[in-house]
């Protein structure tokens, strides 16, 4: 799984205000957090390119919206999608995800950003999503650390191993960190948007 895990084709996306990361889901296109997208260019893996927007989140809900797939001019070396699985299956609570990417603290520069390297880090599900509310249906809650400590990881992936097919799953996209009140206390947790309902993805079996 760890070989796997490091596999996983995520790139640095960087604009001139901010830093994150995304997943290549197809020939130039990927999916990042939408609010890295405020420049006509960006940055990826060091290329700039102008891009398209293919699909993005709607409505004025970070929480939700915050997402796009994009379809960059520059051509990148690989153009295969990123080795994962289906995207839909249910999430529990207890269960562990990965979020790949690369994370960076508020005080490095851009040049010390963009020589970061890749990295894992582990979550367990603290929250599944409420189904039967619209606004909450697509979130996943993980468990909680102090905000800002993985920014640059806004737009990663979030994987999870199948032991079954022996391949990772693509379960959603790193949101970043919100004070909220669960189980009856307020904490910090780390938000993950579903893949569900991103029309223009389709399983990656």
């Amino acid at each position: 799984m760890r070989g796997a895990l490091h596999a996983v084709q995520v790139c640095q996306v960087v604009s001139d205000r901010f830093a994150g990361s995304g997943v290549w889901v197809g020939k130039n296109q990927l999916l990042t957090a939408r609010h890295i997208l405020l420049e006509p260019t960006i940055r990826v893996d060091g290329i700039r390119s102008d891009y398209s927007i293919v699909e993005q989140g709607a409505g004025s809900d970070w929480y939700t919206s915050d997402w796009a797939i994009v379809a960059l001019s520059a051509s990148r070396v690989e153009s295969t999608a990123a080795p994962l699985g289906s995207l839909c299956k249910p999430v529990v609570a207890g269960e562990e995800l990965f979020i790949v990417g690369y994370p960076a603290t508020s005080r490095e520069s851009k040049v010390q950003v963009e020589n970061l390297t890749k990295t894992v880090v582990r979550f367990t599900v603290i929250r599944e999503p409420y189904w039967t509310d619209q606004s909450d249906s697509t979130l996943l809650y993980l468990d909680g650390a102090q905000s800002g400590t993985y920014f640059g990881l806004s737009g990663a992936p979030a994987v999870r191993w199948n032991a079954v097919d022996q391949q990772l799953e693509l379960v959603g996209l790193y949101l970043g960190t919100i004070e909220c009140e669960l189980f009856g206390w307020r904490q910090s947790a780390h938000l993950v948007r579903l893949a569900h309902g991103m029309k223009s993805l389709s399983p990656l079996r």
